[in-house]
């Protein structure tokens, strides 16, 4: 049935085999596949399908783990295909063996009327669960009300939320994932806090967003996006010697980068002032630099195009854009500054 399904299952650390998280499901396939076994002379397509089955779904099963979900819906969409046309030839041929009187007739009507049955509830329930998908504040709300015990989907919402411009529950939803972890965690408190910085920022209560990225960097000092936002704060107020201050110690950061996420130092830079020519040039030449290593020519691009016409003595971030430009096929001019030697 197509609900209540989350677009978020979460791995809960640390992993218990012998919960029944993993029993149950254990189990289950532990009695498919004895059934399907036992039974393969009188149903071979029952074996031929459970085959199938578990052979499209192994790629799938995380033996190779990634991201912070233990499984997800769409891994079970090409493997249901299988018993789906088992299920579809079993009504057929009860709807034969029906007509040819093998089988009780009425037994015949009755599986017909189950499966037309079935399929107006399928699709009743599927009515509900596309709405889920109108806009990210509704997914993570279906996703945090699913799964009311894990802190990302409420961390999500609380991000959807702020923006949505909707900073009174942003930071109601933030400051409940801040609550649930422990004091023994704290980067991922900071990564709370940080979040929780930036809702108090964008709703112009500056004050408040400046204590939050300070406590955020004092749980973790290399948490480059946490020193951007707090140079932002500073610049506004007028503490332009501070905030140099900050930036400069994000540019110091930079061989530690690749443990953030790049969007968020990316966004932190993007709201920097115009007038923090260099900082934001620094800044822009080494996150072309991290672009260009993960295999992303044209943001690496955009990020060399920017520091170029910022940094009025830095030859390389001229070079490093025209070269990927060249590479790349990017039409697009490369205004470097005046002072850049050719």
């Amino acid at each position: 049935m197509p609900w209540p399904l989350s677009p978020l299952y979460t791995l809960f650390h640390p992993v218990v085999p012998w919960s029944a998280t993993y029993i149950v499901p254990a189990l289950g396939v532990a009695g498919i596949t004895a059934l399907t076994i036992a039974a393969r002379r009188r149903w071979p397509a029952g074996l031929a399908v459970w085959i199938s089955y578990v052979a499209l779904l192994l790629p799938m099963l995380g033996v190779v783990h990634s991201g912070a979900q233990i499984t997800a819906d769409r891994f079970t969409y090409a493997a249901s295909v299988g018993p789906a046309i088992l299920l579809g030839a079993a009504v057929a041929w009860c709807r034969q063996a029906s007509r040819e009187r093998r089988i009780a007739p009425a037994l015949g009507r009755g599986v017909t009327a189950a499966t037309l049955a079935r399929l107006v509830a399928l699709a009743a329930f599927t009515i509900p669960q596309i709405g889920i998908w109108k806009d990210s504040v509704t997914l993570w709300r279906q996703a945090a009300e699913a799964e009311q015990e894990s802190d990302i989907p409420i961390f999500y919402l609380g991000w959807a939320l702020s923006e949505a411009g909707r900073f009174d529950e942003a930071r109601t939803y933030f400051a409940r994932s801040l609550a649930r972890v422990p004091p023994e965690l704290p980067a991922l408190r900071a990564q709370f806090l940080f979040h929780l910085g930036i809702v108090e920022q964008r709703s112009g209560r500056r004050a408040d967003a400046e204590a939050r990225f300070r406590e955020a960097l004092r749980l973790d000092p290399e948490h480059p996006a946490g020193w951007i936002r707090l140079g932002i704060v500073l610049w506004t107020r007028g503490e332009r010697e501070e905030a140099e201050g900050a930036w400069t110690r994000a540019v110091s950061l930079a061989p530690h980068w690749v443990t953030y996420q790049l969007w968020e130092i990316r966004q932190a830079a993007s709201e920097m002032p115009d007038t923090a020519v260099i900082a934001r040039g620094r800044l822009a030449f080494n996150l072309g630099a991290l672009l260009e290593q993960y295999g992303q020519p044209g943001q690496a691009f955009e990020e060399y195009r920017v520091a170029a016409a910022l940094l009025a003595d830095d030859v390389t971030a001229c070079g490093r854009a025209k070269r990927l430009a060249a590479g790349a096929d990017i039409s697009e001019p490369v205004a470097c500054s005046a002072g850049v030697r050719p």
